[in-house]
């Protein structure tokens, strides 16, 4: 089943571009981006406003993404470079959010067809009707690497719509300026409309290039998407039909909240949640860090299937079925806040949602994480403006990530501690990085973890954490005072968890990413609303990913691509079943990155890091039988310290078997390839301390695209 694919709406685009279809044109170098988008924030009328409100709501629909279709045929290409999907950008040294963009590279000549097929007109269904004119959009740009005034020639750009040219024009290579170029309709606005049936011709050609500068010049086409308009009723929500709002409280592990049993006081807005709710004692997002684990909790998808596993392969593909989408075909509003850099709509995040804020905007994109204070009032007047109508809310928070940013209310969890002397700056980035260059956690054939980070560091560190962890609970507190101001407690649904947890040195490291202990996988997940069940707390391990599907049915959908989905709120029914996690950024006596791979299973967890050797090995070493693998029995061995591999050799072998086996199932389930990160998304990585400072900037696989790699 075939859905529409809902983007947010602009305030800064104009009216037509909200109902048609679009085709983006570029010419550019590599770089890693999604369409450009206005810097605006749209969070409908101020609170108080009298404006009227309507009883529909008309968003943008994407009915078709021809770059994950790979539905185009190759009519003629230069033979040292086919058409592929990669990065683009119309300036060498692109840096603001859209100056690059994700599309499809044609280095000239080159030429490509597709056809529009009566799919592309999309569908009605219990949200709205999909409906206005199918239209076709295109803008286009220029870049040559070695771009001078005196340059001679040009590139030539060519659309044709079932042979009539509907865009031809040669920029030339001298150009002081490159900036977008649009295509107009006959009425002057962007967008040209297409029918089924027709056949869209995309051509690029150099014009009087010298020949010595040919291999250098890159043309492409960006975005290439079909859209419609779709107009939805907007529906008042109820005990039966809610309002959902999920709320993801970056790297907060598990055992750090007093309803999971921590001694100090750090919850008491999540306790009461908890108390109203039920509480899953044994939650496991599916990966260590950001990227993995969110994109598992919008798809309902293990990494392996979803693909967006690492800094090579970091794109939400446009042909997976997110939450918001689902939620959106029943005539939900969407929204989205994001404070952190890697939750961004030129990663395809905003997918499904009529209006996605991702802090994109002079000022505050510069500083990467953001916490919850600076985007509260415009949480506050989406709620104020859209509590009426029945509504989806996602927020994702990094209150726990660091670097922190305390609320008065955690001062006390620090009143007994004071900074130590010669406490680095950087805190727990600079620790980070310090043991990464010494080879990583202790074990590993160097000193003890003491002679790295004292004792007192270490207190202070994990006091530090405390005091965010109270800082994002009070955060939370006030999203939920708000909700009860407006009186929604009694038709909305709250969902709170994690992506992944902290390490805070449990086995050697300060942060997270790179092993898959309980510590870094074990997450908070906490249900509270009408029908779910009041106090009760769930053992049954269960993953993040399972959060999806149960969204989608408290919406009333599905998402028919989730392999055995669980409804969360039906705990009778939640079976005893391994749960697996993943990271491809393992670290190991040194060696990074490695894939590693985890289940757990009952209480038994294994752990595998494949490729993993002996510290100081060289490189052509073969891996000894097994080295970088680990047994752990939860039962006797919560903090995961002894390994029992050797000892149970016939339970781990059945563990890596079943690990064995879902891998290789998720794997081939998998329907969209890789596309790597751009340079400024490597380098906010390396700003946040997610990559080391010489790493380079990947590059996707030749040919590789959002179709099977």
């Amino acid at each position: 089943m075939n859905h529409p694919r809902a983007t947010r709406s602009r305030s800064t685009r104009s009216a037509s571009i909200a109902a048609g279809l679009t085709l983006l044109l570029v010419l550019g170098t590599w770089a890693c981006s999604n369409e450009p988008v206005s810097p605006s924030r749209s969070s409908g009328p101020p609170p108080g406003s009298t404006s009227a409100r309507t009883d529909t709501h008309t968003t943008t629909v994407v009915t078709r993404r021809l770059l994950f279709d790979r539905s185009w045929k190759t009519v003629e290409n230069r033979p040292d470079s086919a058409p592929r999907v990669h990065k683009l950008r119309p300036m060498k040294n692109a840096k603001k959010p859209g100056d690059m963009r994700f599309g499809l590279s044609m280095p000239p000549p080159c030429e490509v067809t597709f056809e529009v097929r009566p799919g592309d007109l999309g569908f009605e269904d219990a949200g709205g009707v999909v409906g206005g004119p199918l239209k076709l959009f295109a803008e286009a740009a220029i870049n040559h690497p070695a771009t001078r005034k005196n340059d001679q020639g040009a590139i030539r750009f060519r659309i044709e719509v079932d042979g009539q040219r509907v865009f031809d024009e040669d920029i030339p290579l001298a150009r002081s300026r490159k900036d977008w170029r649009h295509l107009l309709g006959d009425d002057g606005e962007p967008g040209l409309v297409v029918k089924p049936g027709s056949t869209v011709r995309l051509r690029t050609d150099l014009i009087n290039v010298d020949p010595a500068q040919r291999g250098a010049v890159v043309a492409g086409f960006s975005t290439l998407e079909l859209r419609r308009s779709r107009t939805k009723p907007l529906r008042k929500a109820s005990a039966k039909a809610p309002n959902l709002v999920l709320i993801v409280m970056d790297t907060l592990r598990a055992d750090r909240l007093g309803c999971y049993g921590y001694e100090l006081p750090t919850t008491p807005n999540l306790d009461t949640l908890a108390e109203r709710g039920t509480l899953y004692e044994a939650a496991y997002g599916t990966s260590s860090w950001t990227w993995p684990s969110t994109a598992s909790i919008l798809t309902g998808l293990w990494p392996e299937t979803h693909g967006v596993t690492s800094i090579r392969s970091c794109y939400l593909a446009g042909g997976l079925e997110t939450v918001p989408e689902v939620l959106s075909s029943r005539g939900y509003r969407t929204a989205a806040f994001t404070c952190n850099p890697l939750i961004v709509r030129d990663k395809n995040f905003d997918q499904g949602f009529d209006e996605f804020d991702d802090g994109n905007i002079p000022g505050i994109f510069e500083r990467g994480f953001t916490n919850t204070g600076r985007i509260q009032d415009d949480v506050f007047g989406w709620l104020d403006a859209n509590h009426s109508s029945r509504f989806f809310l996602y927020l994702h928070l990094v209150d726990t990530h660091w670097r922190y940013d305390h609320v008065p209310e955690a001062g006390e969890l620090l009143a007994h501690l004071e900074e130590p002397a010669e406490y680095p700056e950087g805190g727990l980035a600079a620790y980070q990085d310090t043991l990464l260059k010494a080879g990583g956690p202790v074990g590993c054939g160097h000193a003890p973890l003491e002679q790295y980070v004292s004792p007192e560091h270490q207190a202070w560190l994990k006091a530090q954490y405390d005091a965010a962890v109270r800082s994002a609970d009070e955060h939370v507190g006030r999203v939920l005072g708000k909700l009860s101001e407006l009186g929604l407690d009694q038709n909305t649904i709250v969902v709170f968890t994690s992506d992944h947890g902290e390490e805070l040195f449990d086995h050697g490291m300060p942060a997270h990413g790179f092993a898959l202990y309980e510590e870094h996988v074990r997450v908070p997940l906490i249900i509270a609303g009408p029908g779910v069940a009041s106090g009760e707390r769930v053992g049954v391990p269960v993953s993040n990913r399972h959060i999806a599907p149960t969204l989608a049915w408290l919406g009333g959908s599905e998402l028919t691509s989730v392999q055995a989905p669980i409804n969360l709120l039906d705990s009778a029914s939640i079976e005893q079943r391994p749960i697996f996690f993943s990271t491809e950024n393992g670290l190991w006596c040194g060696q990074t990155p490695l894939p590693v791979y985890g289940v757990r299973d009952g209480d038994a967890v294994w752990i595998h890091y494949l490729g993993a050797k002996p510290w100081g090995a060289e490189e052509d070493t073969t891996p000894p039988p097994g080295e970088g693998r680990v047994l752990f029995d939860l039962a006797q061995d919560p903090r995961q310290q002894v390994s029992l591999w050797e000892d149970r050799p016939e339970l781990a072998t059945r563990l890596s078997t079943t690990l064995s086996d879902h891998v290789q199932r998720a794997t081939a389930a998998r329907a969209f390839g890789a596309v790597a990160a751009d340079d400024s998304t490597m380098q906010m990585l390396r700003d946040v301390g997610y990559v080391g400072e010489d790493e380079a900037t990947p590059t996707s696989e030749p040919g590789s695209d959002p179709g099977r790699e």
